[in-house]
């Protein structure tokens, strides 16, 4: 089940679903979209890099979330991809054009809300 929107630009929106169903096959990408953060060491073990991921709630420890990629780009603002479980069903969640960095977060906490109450 996903839900659907429209907007006026409907390119962004097109491409967004396909995309998160093909990156959802690679256990992999799976995992790195949804640790809260990583340490790489690219010139062996004297030099590191920490990554920490930029969505909130996979910060906040929602184990809900099974893909996910936030981004902003020009012709839609502030997005995220968030595929997640509720009540045992993958649910795709696509945001775009949020106003702010940590609106489309908001969005896909009161989307995740309603749907977990409406779902039942």
């Amino acid at each position: 089940m996903s839900i659907r929107c429209t907007q006026a630009n409907s390119r962004p929106n097109r491409a967004a679903r396909p995309r998160a169903s093909h990156a959802s096959r690679y256990p992999l990408i799976r995992a790195y979209s949804t640790d809260r953060d990583q340490m790489v060491f690219p010139g062996g073990p004297r030099a590191s890099l920490s990554y920490h991921n930029s969505n909130a709630l996979v910060r906040g420890g929602d184990r809900s979330i099974v893909l996910q990629k936030t981004s902003f780009i020009n012709e839609a603002g502030h997005c995220v991809v968030v595929r997640m479980m509720v009540h045992g069903g993958p649910i795709d969640i696509v945001v775009l054009g949020a106003p702010g960095p940590r609106d489309d977060i908001a969005d896909v906490i009161r989307i995740r809300r309603w749907l977990r109450c409406s779902l039942q």
